[in-house]
């Protein structure tokens, strides 16, 4: 009954609980003391996750793995508590149904005869309440006094008269309070007197209930203790394991920190490749050598086109000083004598078309570098180095110009094209060797590429010029006579060429003996394409 009472009690509690959140006086829900509190909370944690996103990821780590271990370790110790409290519960209650025959014996016998209680648990503690609340017997524990009975208890076991076999078991204080014993587990049962057999009070059976706290305290002290020493190891080990795992880290944020200062070697020291690190440090070494590829490659277009303006510039500016001074000639009366008249204006003419074919040439390779739209198609590789060496001979006529053809030989590109590499090869052979000397123009074919060659037997280019023949504006000469002709960029226009055909340049000279020049190009598609790949 009383239980059902506090339930009822319980429901009123509940039931004035919800209606907090009803509105009072006509109040907003904004001005809700729940609704305020938990804006409050709200406000906390967001500043407390602010503060926390300000702390470093090594910090971060550490207090969240600090926080999971004690939240689980306070579960874990209130589950162990729970349940060992459940299993002294059950226990001693155990040891009352084992002390209840004992102490039914003694008071069944009136007390007269010495009451065996070997059975019954150390303590045990038993009498007889009346009907009214007064102890009608009872025989004293040895460490204190009996348990506080309520009335209420009384009353409950008095109407259960009729079902003996029911008890009340309770938990219950000590009488007096000045004993060692604080507290104990009582049994409740209704007492039945032997003669009459009609309800004679209440039979009460207690056993001490120290052993149990101090289990409890004992078992609260060691959880503390314990889960102490865990937590304090466990942020230890986990500092210097957050330290160690966050080394690498470190490393690369040093190796950042290096690149942003303009060292583009640095790489990162590479973790195990199997962790995530290691992995990481892989992707950003590929990385840096990309930017650093990149970066250098930026630079050496930027001197190229320094080189290239100051190249260009200082052969723009000879023809026009030429032109201008005999421009100036001209004014100051050359047109009065025909000789010089004539002389002016055929320099001025030289001038200006040599000129001229230097801003073709450079117009084609900022073509070619912007990427010309060629024409592919097979090409007759044979028609094109017998058209160049007709024209060279009839350009040349006291010159011996040699064809020399291994079989037929088509390629794969753009027929024009091909033709300005041949005209220029053969034409850099021309203007940088004596009359005297002959020029060999060959065509072959070798492992799928078409071969076409312009061997001379003039003075050859010394081993330190080779490997810049092909660079623009690159003459041997440093004197950069103009008898010699040309403007340093034929060369440079057949690589480029050839380099978008997917072909191969190269040259090999001797001093005194003659120079070799021969580009390859892919007789097919597929070739070409492979070419590309490779």
């Amino acid at each position: 009954m009383e239980q059902k009472g506090q339930f009822k009690e319980n429901e009123e509690t509940l039931v004035l609980t919800a209606d907090l959140s009803v509105p009072l006086n006509g109040k907003q829900d904004n001005e809700r003391p729940f609704f305020t509190k938990s804006m409050t909370s709200s406000k906390r944690l967001a500043k407390a996750a602010f503060k926390l996103g300000k702390m470093s990821l090594r910090a971060r780590l550490l207090i969240g793995l600090v926080l999971i271990t004690t939240v689980g370790l306070s579960v874990a110790d209130v589950i162990v508590y729970s349940q060992t409290e459940s299993f002294l519960t059950r226990q001693v209650d155990e040891e009352l149904a084992a002390a209840k025959q004992p102490v039914e014996r003694y008071f069944g016998d009136g007390g007269f005869r010495s009451p065996d209680l070997s059975a019954a648990p150390t303590g045990t503690y038993g009498e007889v309440i009346g009907i009214s609340g007064t102890v009608i017997s009872a025989f004293p524990s040895t460490d204190g006094p009996g348990p506080v009975v309520p009335m209420s208890v009384v009353k409950s076991v008095v109407k259960q008269f009729n079902t003996p076999n029911d008890v009340d078991v309770f938990s219950s204080p000590a009488k007096g309070g000045n004993s060692s014993i604080t507290s104990y587990r009582v049994m409740a049962i209704p007492a039945i007197n032997g003669f009459t057999q009609q309800l004679a009070g209440v039979e009460v059976i207690a056993i001490p209930l120290n052993p149990f706290y101090d289990t409890l305290r004992h078992l609260k002290l060691f959880d503390l203790a314990v889960g102490m020493s865990v937590l304090v190891v466990l942020t230890l080990l986990s500092y210097f394991l957050v330290r160690i795992g966050m080394k690498p880290l470190e490393e690369i944020e040093k190796t950042a920190d290096a690149i942003a200062k303009g060292d583009l070697s640095q790489r990162v020291t590479l973790a195990e490749p199997t962790t995530e690190l290691g992995r990481l440090g892989m992707s950003l070494n590929t990385m840096l050598s990309q930017i650093e590829h990149a970066f250098n490659e930026q630079q050496s277009s930027e001197n190229r086109l320094r080189q290239f303006l100051a190249d260009a510039s200082h052969e723009l500016r000879t023809p026009l000083t030429s032109i201008r001074g005999y421009a100036e000639l001209f004014r100051r009366g050359a047109n009065k004598h025909p000789e010089d008249l004539e002389r002016s204006m055929l320099r001025i003419e030289s001038e200006a078309k040599r000129m001229a074919e230097l801003v073709e040439d450079l117009l084609l390779l900022a073509r070619l570098d912007q990427g010309h739209v060629y024409r592919f198609d097979s090409v007759d590789l044979n028609q094109i180095a017998a058209d160049v060496a007709i024209d060279a001979q009839a350009m040349d006529p006291d010159r011996e110009i040699t064809f020399l053809s291994e079989g037929p030989v088509e390629v794969y590109g753009d027929e024009a094209s091909l033709r300005q590499v041949a005209v220029n090869l053969v034409r850099n052979a021309i203007v940088h060797t004596p009359h005297t000397v002959s020029i060999h123009i060959n065509v072959k074919q070798n492992e799928g590429k078409g071969i076409f060659e312009v061997v001379d037997e003039g003075p050859g280019i010394p081993p330190e010029h080779l490997e810049k023949v092909f660079e623009r504006f690159y003459k041997a000469d440093s004197s950069r006579n103009r008898d010699k002709g040309g403007t340093g960029l034929g060369l440079a226009i057949v690589s480029s060429i050839i380099e978008a055909h997917r072909g191969n340049t190269g040259v090999n000279s001797v001093v005194g003996v003659g120079t070799h020049f021969w580009v390859e190009i892919p007789v097919s598609k597929a070739d070409s394409e492979s070419s590309s790949e490779k």
